[in-house]
């Protein structure tokens, strides 16, 4: 907190089944802080204006309606003058080395247009399988990569 003493509300309204990607909703009154991105944020301002500023010195006032992406990593400078209330769209950044093997794994669990992939299916025969079996196992494949 760089400057005044801020009233803050925070709201989630929905989030991905995996927890990668959820929606917010923010409002804050008058103050001025450095926020650190732990995640890519897409913003749009609903009512009020805040003024942001870059690493670089480069500012720009959002106002009703405007749209801003922060990305992950970055750092970025909020003065609010009065009140400023936005909507957040964010998801949480998928490390390089991990994007082709999240990728296989959704797509064998969801299949093309989002039906039943090759490990539900898999999974829905073995459910009936297992419990004959007396026992159930678990395997998981770990998948090692140098980052």
């Amino acid at each position: 907190m760089r400057a005044g003493t801020p009233v803050t509300r925070c709201r989630d309204h929905s989030a991905t089944r995996d927890g990668a990607a959820w929606t917010t909703f923010w409002d804050c009154t008058r103050s001025k802080f450095e926020w650190h991105y732990q995640f890519d944020e897409v913003v749009v301002i609903l009512e009020g204006s805040v003024r942001v500023t870059d690493c670089h010195g480069m500012s720009r006032t959002l106002c009703q309606g405007d749209v801003a992406y922060f990305p992950y990593g970055s750092s970025w400078v909020w003065e609010v003058d009065h009140y400023v209330r936005k909507i957040a769209f964010c998801h949480e950044s998928i490390p390089p080395a991990m994007r082709l093997p999240v990728r296989v794994m959704r797509r064998l669990s969801r299949g093309p247009h989002g039906k039943a992939g090759l490990l539900t299916r898999f999974g829905k025969r073995l459910a009936h399988v297992l419990p004959r079996a007396g026992r159930v196992t678990a395997t998981v494949v770990l998948i090692g990569l140098p980052l």
